[in-house]
């Protein structure tokens, strides 16, 4: 597609913005709040929770490694691009309170399970060698790690 048919259909960055998240998030299908609600009322404890948040989201890396890669790295220079990643960083938030939800996690758990899930953790593993598909057990590892540091079962 030439530059000009994409100034033909949208006249700002701003215009093309929602088009492009649209199309990521279509690309990744990540999980969203209401699924994992759903999900996790299944699932007994906050390891089993955890267990099924990485795993679903280390798949949404694979299928999206390039667009997380780009809105990581140029979101300080594309507000748009901030917000999607503030957006995105805001889900993990919330569904990792929802993994503990009935424990007595204090804030700095719940901070350190974000960092080990979020996005840039499972490239950096990745870009160490680490084969993709072991990278939900090496961040799994480090979540029941930490779980068991806080005495959360």
């Amino acid at each position: 597609m030439s530059v000009v048919t994409v100034y033909r259909h949208f006249r700002s960055l701003s215009d093309l913005m929602p088009a492009c998240t649209l199309s990521f998030i279509t690309s990744v299908t990540p999980m969203t709040e209401a699924e994992a609600v759903a999900a996790f009322a299944q699932l007994a404890g906050p390891v089993e929770k955890l267990s099924k948040l990485i795993r679903e989201d280390c798949a949404c890396y694979e299928r999206g490694h390039q667009w997380f890669r780009v809105v990581i790295r140029e979101r300080d220079v594309i507000p748009e691009l901030d917000e999607m990643a503030s957006s995105a960083e805001a889900t993990l938030a919330t569904l990792v309170a929802a993994a503990l939800d009935g424990t007595q996690a204090p804030p700095e758990l719940h901070s350190a399970l974000c960092a080990v899930i979020h996005f840039p953790f499972w490239r950096a593993l990745i870009a160490a060698g680490l084969p993709e598909a072991a990278a939900p057990d090496v961040m799994l590892d480090l979540a029941r790690s930490l779980l068991a540091r806080h005495r959360i079962a």
